[in-house]
């Protein structure tokens, strides 16, 4: 069974999440960001996907934060082949150290 490095991945997110965030005001931004960043262990499976999916489908342009929604569908998506195009997109557009060695655990335990 595949460990998923979730605790380490929401280090910080919220404030860098805050900073960077490229995705358009909407009234349940918020609630999509929530479920999406916290909802392990907390949400179905699916709704975590649903509300990663709006936060990627909405961001304006890819950055850094779009590449956390990519990691955090990965880990609680059951589509192993979407989990690894999530996981692989997340390492590409993670630059940060903290977060960089994680992406790529995550490509390796979900391709």
């Amino acid at each position: 069974m595949k460990t998923r490095p979730i605790s380490h991945i929401r280090l910080l997110t919220g404030a860098i999440a805050f900073l960077f965030l490229a995705v358009p005001a909407r009234a349940d931004l918020e609630s999509d960001f929530a479920a999406c960043m916290y909802g392990s262990g907390k949400l179905p499976k699916g709704e975590i996907v649903d509300a990663c999916t709006r936060l990627i489908d909405g961001a304006q342009k890819e950055n850094e934060v779009v590449g956390l929604f990519h990691a955090m569908r990965a880990m609680a998506g059951t589509d192993s082949g979407r989990n690894c195009a999530d996981a692989q997109r997340a390492a590409a557009l993670v630059e940060s150290a903290d977060f960089k060695s994680l992406t790529q655990t995550l490509v390796g335990q979900m391709c």
